[in-house]
């Protein structure tokens, strides 16, 4: 006992100094990272989609990045293998891309910036000559001096570099043919269908044209496009987002070379105009809920238009421009100042990224009004001409349900005596009213909302309901709850009822699964005092039955039954008789009896063997004789079959031999001659 206190205590001592010397660590690195940034920051994360992160070089835990994140000297970005990032620095606008699974460190040697690229995929934009910035790949060093370079690395180590345009130093490594259109990551608009339309030089007679593309440069696949090779020009099938690709050419003689085109990235987009969001067409705007009388237009620009044009005009076409304004770069949204009450249009116009050609929005109308009216509210429940026993009434109460009208602080709720004509008023808070105060009758009732400067809304469609003290009748035999066995294949259940007063002429019947809830449920229409009706499952439902008279109102209901519902067991397998032994030995004539014990149930019984030959038939006594077997040793089984026709598990098997000595020849065949 004391040599395992000493153990713990020396391990308590460890952790406890693991855990100090983890929080010192934790102290200085982060000392070390602050000191690390505290410099003037060479480049901003312009572009960051789902997981990039960066490490400062003296510290090893990764910490997460957004757009708009400054980045200094020392550090390492890295991207996820759903991610995407591109980082451009301050002073040369460089910009560079970094797709999935790839790595970088923003290094600084002799006062001169250099990109250490470690893995991964990675683009390089400069925005103009005299960039002072180097980018090191394995054993390469490219200087970024108004140059597009495409570079892969693997996790080997090995390098794959494409210079793409400008003077870094390096050849490209797969050039051999020239790409006219479109250019190294340009921005390409796609019509539905149409594809993306490549323009070459042709490569020389006797060659095979082949396109890849994939959305990482490592990761190219073969397509099928259409077009002529011959020509110079093909349509791609790309799809839309962003994407590499690249021609190869493959000889159709032994020993000529295969051709190239260098790997170009590609951002394709749909052509489509500015999506409108907000106000909604046809929407109604209350020009009191506005703030200072400006409404907000919202849209989004999933085509990257640029140029954005905002058009507001006065009535149902654009006759009568009210706003005329163009938007800053990158907006999705604007405050309209509206003065007037009326009908409005509106509308966003854009360019094409690098292109002259505008792409005109569509017109949404809406509707400016000094102040919106409540709309009406729409009853739920209880139903139209919905009947409540008034027993469940005066335990329960009735909830008055109806939905919630949008700018609405409260509701009155008036209720109307059908027979006396009395009426009342009641507020609610909610949309919902439990009333629980009522005397058996016919009933009618709406409501109305109100706003928060006493606006009533016009009232909702008038509801009734009854309180009745309905008669009760009974089940067929009496009980509230029971057991059903069924025979069929699918789960079904027998009903049966008393008439119930002699006005009925039909009745309604309704089952629900005991864990869902019985409102919900469907009525089933009957003109009999039973059915039967097939169910989703085995459970325990909730049967209700209701009488109508001949105006299909509730005159009379039955108590809710309760019923288990499951399949009704299949039989036991029967026993053979005691008296057989453990073998069965048939006569020479290739006969033997067969007897077993009855079964409780059992409208008949399978006895069937199997050997060298094999048969099978259905008895209704409790034995049966097997005729003229064939020498050889058989298994014989048994079966019961309920009234139903369903066949229970075999007995346990019975073996029957038959000697060889049995008078049970083979048949011969009868000589034949072959036409």
């Amino acid at each position: 006992m004391l040599t395992n206190l000493k153990r713990l205590g020396l391990a308590a001592c460890i952790s406890a100094t693991g855990v100090v010397g983890t929080l010192i660590w934790e102290r200085l690195a982060a000392e070390n990272s602050n000191e690390t940034v505290s410099g003037t920051p060479i480049a901003e994360l312009k572009v960051a989609v789902r997981g990039v992160t960066r490490k400062p070089s003296q510290r090893l835990i990764w910490e997460p990045i957004s757009e708009g994140s400054q980045l200094f000297v020392g550090e390492t970005i890295r991207t996820a293998s759903d991610a995407e990032a591109s980082v451009e620095f301050v002073k040369s606008k460089t910009r560079i891309d970094l797709d999935p699974d790839s790595e970088i460190i923003l290094e600084e040697v002799d006062g001169k910036l250099e990109l250490n690229f470690l893995k991964g995929n990675l683009f390089v934009a400069s925005a103009s000559s005299g960039s002072d910035i180097t980018l090191k790949a394995g054993d390469k060093n490219i200087a970024l001096d108004g140059s597009e370079v495409s570079l892969t690395q693997d996790q080997k180590g090995k390098v794959d570099v494409t210079v793409l345009k400008g003077g870094s130093g390096l050849a490209s490594s797969s050039a051999q043919i020239k790409i006219v259109s479109p250019q190294p990551n340009d921005l390409v608009y796609s019509v539905a269908k149409s594809g993306v339309e490549i323009a070459f030089e042709p490569p020389p007679a006797g060659y095979k044209l082949i396109l890849e593309a994939g959305r990482r440069r490592d990761e190219m696949k073969p397509l099928a496009f259409t077009g002529t090779p011959e020509s110079g020009k093909i349509q791609a099938p790309f799809k839309l987002g962003r994407l590499y690709w690249r021609l190869t050419a493959k000889p159709e003689e032994a020993g000529k070379p295969e051709l190239a085109s260098a790997a170009f990235r590609l951002n394709i987009l749909a052509k489509t105009p500015v999506v409108l969001l907000k106000p909604e067409k046809d929407e109604v705007i209350s020009l009191a809920d506005l703030k200072a009388g400006e409404l907000p237009l919202r849209w989004s620009n999933p085509s990257q238009l640029e140029s954005l044009q905002l058009e507001v005009f006065k009535g149902r076409d654009f006759k009568n421009p009210l706003i005329s304004e163009t938007l800053e770069e990158g907006s999705v949204g604007h405050l309209a100042r509206l003065t007037e009450p009326g009908d409005y249009n509106w509308r966003v116009s854009g360019r094409l990224k690098g292109k002259t050609e505008v792409v005109v929005g569509s017109l949404r109308p809406f509707r400016a009004v000094a102040r919106k009216d409540l709309a009406i509210p729409i009853v739920i429940s209880p139903r139209m001409d919905d009947v409540i026993p008034f027993q469940t009434f005066s335990e329960r109460g009735l909830d008055l349900k109806w939905k919630p009208v949008e700018g609405a602080v409260s509701y009155k709720v008036t209720i109307v005596n059908k027979k006396s004509g009395s009426s009342e008023d009641r507020e609610a808070s909610s949309p919902l009213l439990r009333v629980d105060n009522l005397k058996a009758g016919d009933y009618s009732w709406s409501v109305r909302a109100i706003g928060p400067g006493d606006e009533v809304s016009k009232p909702s469609a008038v509801s009734t309901f009854g309180l009745q003290e309905l008669m009760v009748f009974a089940w067929a035999d009496g009980k509230t709850e029971a057991d059903h066995r069924y025979f069929t294949s699918e789960p079904s259940v027998d009903l049966a009822w008393e008439n119930g007063p002699a006005s009925a002429v039909k009745w309604r019947v309704r089952l629900t699964a005991e864990r869902e809830i019985a409102s919900d449920g469907a009525w089933s229409l009957v003109g009999t005092t039973n059915m039967f009706k097939g169910l989703p499952h085995d459970g325990t439902y909730l049967a209700e039955v209701e009488a109508l008279d001949a105006q299909a109102r509730v005159i009379a209901r039955a108590p809710k039954r309760r019923i288990a519902v499951a399949a009704q067991p299949l039989l036991e397998a029967p026993k053979f008789s005691a008296a057989l032994g453990d073998e069965i030995t048939a006569a020479n004539n290739g006969s033997v009896e067969v007897t077993w014990d009855s079964v409780p149930g059992a409208a008949e019984y399978i006895v069937k063997y199997e050997g060298r030959s094999s048969s099978e038939v259905r008895v209704k006594e409790t034995s049966s004789v097997l005729k003229r077997l064939m020498p050889g040793r058989y298994v014989l089984t048994l079966r019961s079959v309920d009234p139903s026709g369903r066949a229970g598990p075999a007995s346990a098997p019975k073996a029957v031999i038959v000697p060889n000595k049995s008078d049970v020849k083979a048949p011969k065949l009868r000589r034949f001659e072959v036409q």
